[in-house]
């Protein structure tokens, strides 16, 4: 991308030199030197930069506590929720089970 962009400004730097050569107007002598200029500034700054599209705003730090799930929290509270699911899915096959064995009982005393 620096290349790039460096490229570009000079092309623009030298149509400028070309217009400049034409002119004899002070105005517009005086608008092409701030052209050219505003243009060798973008090279020099992407030649002088090491970080010329990116600059690091705050460097990494490797943090002092370790951040993130805590497991054996996880792991107590999946055991918990798991046994009450379990015993919660027992006690409702009971249920449908024995309701199964009273309609089956009481249709064999009609």
């Amino acid at each position: 991308m620096r290349r790039e962009d460096v490229t570009k400004a000079e092309a623009r730097i030298t149509y400028l030199q070309d217009k400049l050569d034409e002119t004899n107007i002070a105005g517009m002598q005086q608008l092409f030197y701030q052209l050219i200029e505003s243009e060798i500034r973008t090279v020099m700054l992407a030649n002088a930069q090491q970080e010329y599209v990116f600059k690091t705003i705050d460097p990494a730090v490797v943090p002092q506590e370790k951040s993130g799930p805590k497991r054996a929290l996880v792991a107590v509270l999946a055991t918990m929720l798991g046994g009450m699911l379990g015993v919660f899915a027992v006690f409702v096959l009971a249920f449908v089970r024995n309701g199964k064995a009273q309609n089956q009982s009481s249709e064999t005393v009609y």
